[in-house]
């Protein structure tokens, strides 16, 4: 995230899953900065929410999704379930989970000029939506894993809202650092979710 002001230190932060935390830890000596975990932003439970519509469905069907060859084959049945998963619930619950991780995040933007914040891919769609709208599916099907986007952060009214802090997406998704083709030419960097 990026604050509008000078940046001086920066500020990083952590959801409090493991992957997070080790990419965050990875990264603090290069910012000159300790890692504050933020536990509203880890990724949304998959199995909860995959493993759930899994046991919905007739064995005979959910034996054959089990079966299915490769990622994008699997990623394809995550992204059909957390689409349908988007009318529950449950998701309105994570969306209210994130933005408090978000708020904590801009503040720290706001504070030191600059923040980090290492998250997943459910988490970032998450505030793209609320930036610019749309569905949130559609915003976390098209992530790479360890892309980043850049937002700006912007402090309301009191009277505007409750929240303290506006989100304005900058760049979405960036994965340049990821494009470098091995000796064989390919892109082994370059994951989807």
């Amino acid at each position: 995230m990026d604050s509008v002001g000078s940046s001086e230190s920066v500020a990083l932060y952590s959801g409090a899953l493991q992957r997070q935390l080790a990419t965050a830890r990875a990264i603090a000596p290069c910012l000159a900065a300790g890692v504050e975990r933020v536990y509203d932003l880890r990724e949304y439970d998959a199995d909860e929410v995959v493993g759930g519509w899994l046991a919905r469905q007739e064995e005979e069907f959910a034996a054959g999704l089990q079966t299915a060859v490769g990622v994008r084959g699997v990623g394809s049945i995550v992204m059909r379930v957390t689409a349908e998963w988007e009318t529950e619930p449950g998701f309105g619950r994570f969306q209210q989970r994130v933005e408090r991780g978000l708020q904590q995040v801009a503040a720290g933007a706001t504070e030191y000029g600059c923040a980090v914040a290492v998250t997943s891919g459910g988490v970032i769609a998450a505030a793209a939506q609320a930036s610019l709208g749309g569905q949130w599916s559609n915003w976390a099907r098209h992530i790479l894993t360890a892309s980043i986007s850049v937002f700006r952060v912007e402090a309301m009214a009191e009277a505007e809202s409750e929240q303290q802090y506006r989100l304005e997406l900058l760049s979405f998704n960036e994965h340049g650092h990821l494009d470098e083709p091995d000796a064989e030419g390919v892109r082994r960097l370059r994951k989807y979710r």
